[in-house]
């Protein structure tokens, strides 16, 4: 059997970038929002036929095999931990949970400690000259602090208009900037 060639793998990259699919689940006084099952299961089989296809490139002293078994790896870590994402959308609170699931990044935002809700957008200089931004909700507290959340896929497709509705229907004030 032929070795899968790189670009096989070059041109199942365009499917990973289908990450912005989001389910919301009506819970109780609010919404459950998730990744589509398909999303991360995609991910994992790809990262785990990208580490398959590295290692027997590795066995066959091909090049580019550790490339190929290297992005498998971060692919399995990366795709495993979508299936855990989530954010949790009521009446009295915000509850993100978020990345690899090794390290997971919590924020949780009760909605009766926030006076106001400021969008923003901060840009970083990359390689080549080239800018991302990343965007940003922050929750001002009664108790003086910011407690900062970032608007990732899973928050910029659903779960962000629900916390701004939460705080329309509170009084609490919004402004800033956010996404499209």
């Amino acid at each position: 059997m032929p070795l899968p060639r790189p670009a096989a793998f070059a041109a199942a990259a365009p499917c990973l970038a289908l990450c912005g699919c989001v389910s919301e689940t009506p819970t109780g006084t609010g919404s459950t929002f998730k990744f589509e099952w398909w999303i991360p299961t995609l991910i994992t089989v790809v990262a785990l036929l990208g580490l398959i296809a590295g290692v027997l490139m590795i066995k066959r002293r091909k090049g580019g095999g550790w490339v190929f078994a290297l992005a498998g790896v971060f692919g399995l870590i990366f795709g495993t931990g979508m299936f855990m994402d989530r954010a949790v959308v009521d009446d009295d609170h915000l509850d993100l949970h978020t990345g690899i699931i090794f390290t997971p990044t919590k924020h949780t935002v009760r909605f009766d400690d926030v006076v106001a809700i400021v969008g923003t957008a901060e840009e970083k200089a990359g390689r080549r000259g080239r800018t991302t931004t990343s965007y940003y909700l922050n929750f001002q507290l009664k108790s003086g602090g910011v407690q900062k959340v970032p608007l990732g896929d899973l928050m910029k497709n659903g779960a962000a208009a629900k916390v701004l509705a939460v705080a329309q229907k509170r009084g609490i004030p919004v402004a800033g900037i956010f996404p499209e």
